[in-house]
């Protein structure tokens, strides 16, 4: 799975931590990951793509993830090299992220049309 660019795991309401970290250490080249509505999840899959793919990443979907909060989401933004859209509900868009946003020129909320990307 090194040559893997794009992973979309949406609505997988089973899916764990563990899993991602486990599935992420041999994908190290994503550049767009999708999450979205994956609710068991927690801050612990983002440090985990940190680890693995924080030089690659460039797009991720963590949007209907009620597990991952506001810190976990700023520290990821804020050491993600690459990060240039971080797709979450505007709602859980907090000051803090939108000062490392506007600082590393990245866009945060929603995908303009989701169908777009």
């Amino acid at each position: 799975m090194r040559h893997l660019r794009r992973l979309d795991l949406s609505y997988n309401e089973t899916l764990k931590d563990k899993e991602i970290g486990a599935m992420l250490s041999s994908c190290r080249n994503l550049i767009d990951i999708r999450f979205r509505g994956c609710r068991c999840l927690t801050g612990q899959s983002l440090v985990s793509l940190l680890r693995h793919c924080g030089r690659s990443v460039e797009v991720v979907d963590i949007s209907r993830c009620p597990g991952i909060k506001g810190a976990s989401v700023e520290f990821f933004a804020q050491r993600a090299t690459r990060l240039n859209h971080l797709i979450i509900e505007e709602s859980s868009v907090s000051e803090d992220l939108k000062a490392i946003a506007l600082t590393k020129g990245m866009k945060v909320g929603q995908l303009p049309c989701e169908g777009s990307f």
